[in-house]
């Protein structure tokens, strides 16, 4: 579970340094949510909010194709929906976890700029 630090920003602005701060928490892991009003972190919350609801909505569309693969009943015409139904919602899921990877390195690439 992460943890959240809520840090006071001044009015100047976020300085190099203060950006390990806000990312990190007191241990050094990464934080998946910042309390910060900098546009950097507004964008991190809103990026997170969206991977997380994706990937809510693709494993539902998983289920719902696979409950109606299993109730097809022998329909070819549901059978073959089911199917392109659980192949989507499968590359959905691909697209979201390479989003998340991708997130992941480009803070970690962050991290070893700034400390």
């Amino acid at each position: 579970m992460a943890t959240t630090v809520d840090i006071q920003v001044p009015n100047q602005g976020v300085q190099a340094s203060d950006w390990k701060e806000i990312f990190l928490g007191n241990d050094g892991n990464p934080k998946l949510f910042v309390h910060s009003t900098e546009p950097v972190a507004i964008a991190n919350n809103l990026i997170v909010i969206a991977l997380t609801l994706a990937t809510i909505v693709a494993i539902m569309y998983l289920i719902m194709a696979s409950w109606t693969l299993v109730t097809s009943g022998g329909d070819a015409e549901k059978y073959g929906k089911a199917k392109t139904g659980i192949l989507n919602s499968v590359i959905g899921i691909v697209i979201i976890v390479s989003m998340w990877a991708l997130i992941a390195a480009i803070r970690a690439l962050a991290r070893g700029m700034i400390g």
